[in-house]
């Protein structure tokens, strides 16, 4: 059955890597995004959250926070013995999670 708010427009970016891996962003605009409460409902489908490299944690967690998102966790190191292996939680203006990681996952996996 379907909602009285059936889908009229969204936005979508895309992102195509040079062996063909593509990573697709949608805002939804009409009707209007609504976010989750509680923001990560981990239990339930759909996305749980996504995890990118960021170098500088802290000039790009600021950055989501200049472009409306917020941060939802502290920052904490990964590795008591390392500790510029860095990670922070944060949120874009719609509620999807993100994940920050100051490095790769093949440095994070020994590869």
């Amino acid at each position: 059955m379907l909602s009285s708010r059936t889908f009229q427009r969204m936005k979508v970016a895309k992102l195509i890597m040079s062996d063909g891996v593509r990573l697709e962003i949608f805002e939804m605009v009409n009707p209007p995004h609504e976010a989750r409460e509680p923001p990560l409902e981990y239990w339930k489908s759909g996305t749980f959250h996504f995890c990118i490299t960021a170098l500088d944690i802290d000039k790009t967690l600021k950055r989501v926070v200049e472009l409306g998102g917020n941060q939802t966790s502290i920052c904490w190191q990964q590795y008591p013995s390392d500790p510029g292996k860095r990670m922070v939680y944060c949120a874009d203006p719609w509620g999807t999670v993100i994940a920050l990681h100051s490095q790769s996952f093949a440095a994070m996996a020994g590869v």
